[in-house]
């Protein structure tokens, strides 16, 4: 499987709805799922502009967030909140630092 899954406009809430997109990415058989916030949608309506995007691989998802979220400091529309391995445990991953699964993506703090 390559290329990337949007996710649907589902709005999020909390670790319930971060599982059952974990869940159904996994499922799919993508490896990584970015959860992003839309900045300019924030509190617009009920899903708080934060969406996700399942890829097959590490690079594809690397690619992606390099490419929509390489701006000026400040003027990003997106922004991180999370990287998951959806060939690891959910349970695990939500229960780690906040972010570390982000550092750990860009190889530093971004």
């Amino acid at each position: 499987m390559s290329g990337a899954a949007a996710g649907q406009a589902t709005p999020l809430r909390g670790r319930d709805a971060l599982r059952s997109w974990f869940e159904e990415g996994a499922r799919k058989g993508y490896r990584v799922m970015l959860v992003l916030m839309d900045q300019f949608d924030a509190m617009r309506d009920d899903d708080f502009g934060i969406y996700r995007v399942c890829f097959a691989s590490m690079e594809e998802a690397r690619a992606h967030a390099a490419a929509c979220l390489a701006t000026t400091p400040g003027d990003a529309r997106d922004r991180l909140m999370e990287v998951f391995d959806l060939e690891g445990d959910f349970d695990a991953q939500i229960r780690r630092e906040p972010r570390e699964g982000v550092v750990r993506f860009w190889g530093q703090v971004n």
